[in-house]
């Protein structure tokens, strides 16, 4: 299928780059507001409408007419998806292809768990040379699908930011937890490699899909992707050396998502230019492949106190790493670790005690609440009268919710070794 045009292409490493921005490209009919152009399934988790909310959404950007209705689009796939298949609803990517292909110029490409380059690769293609936004999955998740509709790179040739819009609904989740986000959604090159473009794992091994990354976008029949592009990360707030404080990320977080070009999409940059950066909240957090994700996540809010936009920045130097902006203001909760931890103790059996605990996110922690790294959560060891463990409590920063878990479902910043 693609075999015959890929040519080995070694990634070395996260590059910091220059603010000066090569190319940008997006969809021929890109969004404009999210309140008019999101398009989100009707069901969440274990089901496949945010699989066809991002092929409706990607339609649209390409074509500038809305495909199809979900119905339509989900019972041509059923059909075209084997009787045994166990995907979400029984509609597989090549289901899903053949369906949309009964109307549209449609292609599914996929790669194996050492191919990511060349994913990279034809999400950019499609874009710069077609107009044509990208269907990928992210988080592995098998019922979270997204429409990436554009695509910004440097003069080096490195990805540095990736925007998408989510086909599941803001207030529901996916089979995993991890909650569906509304709104508009940007990520830094490294950010989108290594957090959310993962290979699938969410369906079983025996499954043709297993651990490979998917993809669809709307092309003539005979393009072939040929950029040659990595993901890397922009260059840091944080001059080299320079002592990072709470002060110091509120007082440069607006420069870091200016060197991170989310100036570059007005919609997104007039809302944290008019809002006011919180301080900071320090986070401890995991990578999926289990290793430390340590960053600040920023709040911005309006003169009402409300939420209006949230940035990831890299603890070691404020560079970006993500942004979000929901389609409206919502409630804040500035929830500090000591009122996280007072609500933690009244949770506590007689005898039991609590660690200092962190803010950490894991996405392999239990889905109720390790739901996106934009909602991060206080974790606190549970220890008995005599040291053992006794598991965690978990307290929510976005909705101070208390959980209580077993060891093995702890951060694995913290998880007991003989957890698996």
């Amino acid at each position: 299928m693609a075999n015959n045009w890929r040519t080995l292409f070694v990634l070395v490493g996260l590059l910091v780059t220059s603010p000066s921005w090569a190319g940008i490209y997006a969809a021929r009919y890109s969004p404009t507001n999210t309140l008019v152009d999101e398009i989100n399934g009707t069901m969440g988790g274990s089901t496949a409408r945010s699989f066809t909310g991002a092929a409706r959404m990607s339609h649209k950007f390409f074509s500038g007419a809305t495909a199809v209705s979900e119905g339509s689009i989900l019972s041509s796939c059923q059909v075209s998806t084997p009787v045994a298949s166990i995907w979400p609803e029984r509609c597989d990517p090549a289901g899903m292809d053949a369906a949309l292909s009964q109307w549209y110029s449609w292609v599914f490409l996929h790669y194996s768990a050492t191919e990511q380059q060349y994913s990279l690769n034809t999400m950019l293609s499609a874009l710069k040379n077609l107009g044509s936004p990208n269907v990928v999955p992210i988080f592995g998740q098998a019922d979270h699908w997204v429409s990436v509709w554009k695509i910004e790179t440097d003069a080096a040739e490195s990805i540095t930011r990736v925007h998408f819009l989510d086909g599941g609904a803001g207030s529901l989740a996916d089979s995993s937890g991890n909650s569906y986000f509304d709104g508009w959604v940007s990520a830094g090159g490294s950010t989108w490699k290594n957090i959310y473009h993962l290979t699938l794992y969410s369906v079983p091994s025996t499954d043709p899909y297993y651990n490979r990354y998917l993809n669809m976008y709307e092309p003539p029949p005979d393009f072939v992707p040929n950029e040659h592009f990595r993901a890397v990360a922009p260059r840091g707030a944080a001059n080299r050396g320079e002592r990072i404080t709470p002060a110091l990320v509120r007082e440069r977080a607006l420069e870091a998502l200016r060197l991170g070009g989310v100036n570059e999409n007005p919609e997104m940059w007039s809302t944290f230019q008019n809002g006011t950066p919180h301080l900071p909240f320090e986070v401890s957090g995991v990578y999926p492949d289990g290793s430390n994700w340590d960053y600040y996540l920023v709040p911005f809010l309006n003169r009402d106190r409300m939420l209006v936009g949230m940035a990831l920045l890299s603890k070691e130097d404020l560079s970006y790493q993500m942004a979000w902006v929901p389609p409206e203001p919502r409630s804040f909760s500035n929830l500090v670790r000591e009122q996280a931890r007072a609500r933690a103790q009244a949770s506590l059996r007689p005898g039991e005690s609590l660690s200092e605990g962190t803010l950490t996110w894991d996405p392999s922690a239990n889905g109720a609440y390790a739901r996106s790294p934009m909602s991060p959560y206080y974790e606190f060891q549970v220890r008995g009268s005599t040291g053992e463990a006794h598991g965690a409590v978990v307290v929510r920063l976005e909705s101070g919710t208390v959980h209580a878990v077993d060891v093995c479902q702890a951060s694995r910043r913290a998880r007991s070794s003989h957890c698996n």
